[in-house]
């Protein structure tokens, strides 16, 4: 199956998970907030191409439980997309940037409950919007986050990462995914702004895949959920890698802020 890898931007991911204390209306509307004051900035404007804030949507978390996954840890995920690696670091090192992070920590955790890095994007399955048709503006995205179940049973993350490319790829191959699937991004954990990020307070992080799917609408999601082949793909995974241990997969709703 080709892929093809992003060279011409430069992708920041951040994973943050809820506090106990907040439900998952309040953690959803503090993080909005806090975007809408990013995105307000004159060093944003200037440097973002885009910021996305991912939350978890319910609308398939059934099926996922029959695919061996358990209830989806409740956490939102930030994406934002940056020319350059210079662009990301202009406007990280804004000073109006790092008061709005040091009122969300003091506000909420934010920091201290986050997993960010900057990741190597590689495209399975890429149906451009002007191909696809007027309708692609309403895509519905399931995202999954993998970081494997530990030394117990993958004991070297590199090997556990390639047990997750050879996956997808089983996946993506699939007619039903062919059908289906309008786009297939996975975005893996580099080390390229890690030193930025501890230097300013952020725990280190963990290797992650994160894959990211795109659908017209949920009933086309739900037929890739429910093939058979699927179904066979993700318990052999299960089963002989741990795919599913400690996975955070879900129906997402997008709310664009740049």
């Amino acid at each position: 199956m080709s892929a093809s890898v992003q060279k011409h931007s430069f992708t920041v991911i951040g994973v943050h998970k809820a506090p106990a204390n907040l439900s998952k209306q309040e953690f959803e509307a503090k993080v909005g907030k806090l975007c809408d004051s990013m995105a307000a900035l004159p060093v944003a404007k200037k440097n973002f191409l885009s910021l996305d804030a991912i939350f978890h949507d319910s609308v398939v978390d059934a099926h996922m439980k029959e695919l061996g996954w358990g209830e989806a840890q409740p956490c939102a995920v930030l994406m934002a997309v940056f020319e350059t690696f210079d662009n990301f670091t202009e406007y990280f090192q804004d000073p109006a940037v790092q008061n709005l992070l040091a009122d969300a920590d003091e506000d909420f955790a934010f920091r201290s409950a986050s997993s960010v890095f900057s990741a190597d994007v590689v495209t399975r399955i890429g149906v451009s919007r002007s191909e696809y048709g007027s309708t692609a503006t309403e895509r519905k995205l399931w995202v999954g986050i993998y970081k494997g179940p530990g030394p117990a049973v993958s004991p070297d993350v590199t090997q556990f990462q390639g047990n997750v490319s050879t996956t997808l790829d089983e996946y993506v191959a699939l007619p039903v995914s062919q059908k289906n699937m309008l786009s297939h991004t996975v975005l893996m954990t580099n080390d390229t702004i890690a030193p930025h990020l501890q230097a300013k307070g952020y725990p280190k992080a963990e290797p992650v895949t994160v894959v990211m799917i795109e659908i017209e609408n949920w009933d086309r999601g739900i037929e890739v959920l429910e093939d058979a082949e699927v179904k066979r793909i993700t318990e052999k995974a299960n089963q002989g890698f741990g795919f599913h241990v400690d996975a955070i997969c879900f129906g997402a709703e997008v709310v664009k802020k740049i």
